[in-house]
């Protein structure tokens, strides 16, 4: 009975994740109160990975192996599948880590499941961890665009290449007529 309690509470932070990086949870409160849950502190220190094998498709069996060698690997993250990805947050501060250890620790995971992975920029406040996300995934997407043979993606090195083209989002955005929200919303994907 214990394992199924634990299989839930773990099913319930996917969904909590999931729909926190989706921005359909914007309460405050019940953030703090899942942050609680995780012993957690909403000004820790974060970092967030997104990992991709090389196909763009992910086999639950493996996916399912994957989640639980990271979490093995990282016990101070969260992992769970967000939009055909593995989506990882972890908690820096809960172990002292820096990102470099955290990312060396997947090393291996990494080259041997023909994964790649973009991380974010460390982040000082939970409340911020799905604009984490939008650096990850923009740091993958703009680091496979680049032919490097690394597998790690970190959004600082992107940064000034994120930013020189954010003014070309912008301006096909508006020139599909949408609204102001809705430029923003795409501009931080």
């Amino acid at each position: 009975h214990k394992s199924l309690f634990y299989l839930s509470m773990g099913n319930d932070m996917d969904r909590f994740f999931n729909e926190y990086l989706d921005g359909t949870i914007t309460d405050p409160q019940r953030i703090l109160n899942y942050l609680y849950f995780l012993h957690w502190k909403q000004n820790d220190r974060y970092l967030c990975l997104r990992l991709e094998t090389e196909q763009r498709d992910i086999n639950m069996l493996s996916a399912a192996a994957t989640l639980g060698h990271i979490e093995t690997q990282i016990p101070t993250g969260h992992a769970f599948l967000y939009q055909n990805s593995i989506a990882v947050v972890v908690n820096l501060s809960y172990a002292h880590n820096t990102s470099s250890e955290v990312i060396s620790s997947l090393a291996i995971l990494m080259r041997e499941g023909l994964l790649k992975m973009g991380a974010s920029s460390e982040i000082s406040d939970f409340m911020l961890v799905p604009q984490g996300y939008i650096q990850a995934s923009a740091a993958l997407d703009l680091g496979r665009k680049s032919d490097s043979m690394t597998w790690c993606y970190r959004f600082d090195d992107y940064l000034l290449e994120y930013l020189l083209r954010l003014p070309a989002r912008i301006r096909a955005i508006r020139n599909k007529r949408r609204s102001l929200d809705e430029i923003f919303q795409e501009v931080c994907r």
